[in-house]
């Protein structure tokens, strides 16, 4: 849109002209987005006389490849009136001289994402990222985060939009920042203890077995060699079943899951606003 306005302070992002030129009015150029919730361009046109783009004595229109923006209206500055490469370089005279002006499309409003990488970590631990979005040509909109774990195998690290310290987030010109943190599945225990605990089991038999072999008379010869016999096998079994128990410590674990398997997983993290603009980056995550 094209007007003029007599404001000192007129909003202005990423102008040609910043400052207002002067008389009693100058003329103004101004792009909003899509939503009209924001100014992508915006700037004063005029010297230090009077500038009209009015509905009589102006115009404006965008090319059809949405490239240019051309403003035409009439000024009354003589000689500050701003040129750039002019096909007539001074006022004609008169009253006024009409202008036409040409404003290549600036670079819309947007916002960049960054991410650090997160340090390598053990499985059952925490892994964070610090996250930050910036601004660019007068971005202000709130921007929501999310994220996503690829590669490697089962169960992945995990992350969700509940991982961000801050979410959303209003990228700003010196940089907003979100801290994510990607958790990662520890290996679960073994079994050794309940195998240890099973064969402790069989201590009270064999003190058992070991009291009848004291009490028995000498005519009990029978007792005695059940006694024997029994002993035995207790002690038999305490020595195989030891054996047992310790191998459940050893390979995949002890029988226990191995919690996320070591490797490198590719966390995505997105950032997507009200107009879906979307921005993203990929992180590495090592687990060992």
């Amino acid at each position: 849109m094209t007007g003029e306005t007599s404001s000192t302070n007129l909003k202005t992002v990423s102008p040609t002209q910043a400052a207002f030129g002067g008389g009693d009015s100058d003329a103004f150029v101004s792009e909003i987005n899509s939503s009209g919730t924001a100014l992508v361009f915006s700037t004063y046109l005029g010297g230090s006389q009077d500038e009209d783009t009015g509905a009589i004595l102006g115009a404006i229109a965008v090319d059809n490849q949405g490239a240019n923006i051309y403003v035409t209206g009439n000024t009354d500055s003589t000689t500050t009136f701003p040129t750039a490469s002019p096909l007539q370089g001074t006022y004609g005279g008169g009253g006024s001289d009409a202008f036409v002006v040409k404003y290549s499309q600036p670079v819309a409003p947007s916002f960049t994402l960054a991410a650090t990488t997160p340090a390598a970590v053990s499985p059952g631990t925490s892994a964070t990222s610090t996250i930050t979005l910036t601004s660019n040509n007068g971005y202000n909109l709130a921007v929501s985060l999310t994220c996503s774990v690829s590669g490697g195998g089962s169960p992945a690290p995990a992350c969700s939009a509940s991982s961000f310290s801050k979410n959303p987030v209003t990228p700003s010109a010196g940089g907003a920042q979100s801290t994510l943190t990607v958790t990662t599945t520890g290996p679960s225990s073994a079994l050794s203890r309940p195998a240890r605990i099973f064969y402790a089991m069989w201590l009270p038999l064999a003190g058992v077995c070991l009291a009848g072999f004291g009490l028995g008379t000498p005519r009990s010869r029978r007792n005695k060699l059940l006694s024997i016999f029994l002993l035995l096998m207790v002690i038999s079994a305490l020595l195989v079943f030891p054996a047992c128990g310790g191998s459940s410590n050893n390979g995949g674990g002890g029988g226990g899951g191995g919690g996320t398997p070591a490797g490198s997983y590719t966390v995505t993290i997105t950032g997507t606003d009200a107009n879906n603009l979307t921005q993203s980056m990929p992180v590495t995550l090592v687990v060992n």
